[in-house]
């Protein structure tokens, strides 16, 4: 069942190929590797960058392991370098208990003397010969040997400042894109809250509704107050208001200078 479906799986795949070989012709794999990228583009921008700032702190974290590494391997490399340093100066001691030697045997012998007393010893002149050459040959490798030494001391140390500068390197670099992801997490964070701030809708209807009752309670209490203040003056039973009395005589005087002559109405209001 599962070797049948896997032929018609090569088989479709085969045919989408060849059909698409036949429309495309020669152009047919630059389309499949446009497509593939523009896929990937698409995924990538549809993953979320609170996402990808979480990624980038992971990766970043990632880089801790080979930092220690780094590390431990500076430091073995510092042992390493003060125990070769020690045995150095042990060496260049012998180096010079054996020049010295070398050069005491070499002023016996440039004397001229064919015997000489050490140590309550005597020895010939061809004695100290062989002895000087001995010496001489010894003395070589040991200067030799030191010089090997200290050449690997000089490559030890080159090596781990090698090391020790690629660690500063990498303390920085982590140091720096740290410091970018947190800029960008502050970035993404006012982002947010600028989105979230515009993305707030206010129900005006909820402010209409308000403003209404206030009104209405406005209606209310102004009829309120009148009833009120109605209510609160004395009542004088009906009666017309005592005003300032106004003179008859003096008013019909002024109608008749106005009218220019005397009216009968003023000759019986003056009887």
């Amino acid at each position: 069942m599962m070797t049948s479906m896997m032929k018609k799986a090569v088989l479709s795949s085969a045919g989408l190929l060849v059909a698409g070989g036949f429309v495309f012709g020669r152009d047919l794999w630059s389309y499949v590797a446009t497509a593939g990228s523009s896929v990937k583009s698409a995924v990538r921008d549809s993953v979320p960058l609170e996402f990808e700032l979480k990624r980038a702190k992971e990766l970043l974290t990632s880089i801790d392991p080979e930092m220690n590494r780094a590390k431990k391997l500076v430091v073995e490399q510092q042992v390493e370098i003060e125990d070769i340093q020690k045995k150095l100066a042990l060496r260049a001691d012998n180096v010079a208990e054996h020049r010295l030697a070398v050069m005491t045997r070499s002023e016996q012998l440039k004397s001229g003397k064919d015997t000489f007393l050490i140590s309550n010893q005597t020895y010939s002149a061809t004695q100290l010969t062989d002895d000087l050459k001995k010496r001489f040959e010894t003395l070589k490798v040991v200067e030799a040997t030191m010089q090997e030494e200290q050449k690997l001391l000089d490559r030890k140390k080159e090596a781990m400042q090698a090391n020790l500068s690629k660690l500063e390197m990498m303390k920085g670099a982590k140091d720096d894109l740290s410091r970018q992801i947190e800029i960008l997490q502050a970035r993404l964070e006012k982002v947010r809250a600028t989105e979230e701030v515009k993305n707030i809708r206010v129900d005006d209807s909820e402010f209409n509704s308000v403003r209404a009752l206030v009104d209405q309670l406005d209606k209310q209490l102004k009829v309120r107050e009148r009833v009120a203040d109605a209510e609160s003056r004395p009542s004088e039973g009906g009666l017309i208001p005592v005003e300032e009395k106004v003179s008859a005589k003096g008013l019909l005087d002024e109608v008749d200078a106005h009218l220019g002559g005397k009216s009968k109405t003023a000759e019986i209001a003056a009887n």
